[in-house]
């Protein structure tokens, strides 16, 4: 029997580098980062007035609402003390908001104008 001769000058592939996408990558831990943050915010265990807003009522806000406010009533009507009562209960609803609390300023200011006589 003759030797059969194996082709061996086939032509050779070039071997292809795949390069990673920055643009793809972010793009896919930017989806990855929403659906984590949507799972945390779905099984939160927030005691909140209402599931759908999220707006929690600030205790220490109210507190400090109704303690102020019940010192303005035991003053008289129109004296300055009161109208010193009136602008430091302003002056803490301010600085509330100054300081990011926004909802406690909220409850605060609230709770103040509901009992305020």
């Amino acid at each position: 029997m003759a030797k059969v001769q194996h082709i061996t000058n086939v032509a050779r592939r070039k071997k292809v580098r795949r390069r990673v996408h920055r643009g793809r990558v972010a793009g896919a831990l930017a989806i990855l980062a929403l659906i984590v943050v949507g799972i945390v915010l779905a099984f939160s265990t927030d005691e909140c007035e209402s599931p759908l807003t999220h707006q929690h009522v600030n205790a220490e806000a109210v507190a400090a609402a109704q303690r102020d406010a019940a010192a303005a009533n035991a003053l008289a009507k129109g004296s300055m003390d009161r109208q010193q009562q009136l602008l430091s209960i302003k002056a803490k609803e301010a600085q509330l908001r100054q300081q990011g609390y926004v909802n406690a300023a909220n409850d605060y200011i609230t709770t103040v104008n509901s009992l305020i006589k």
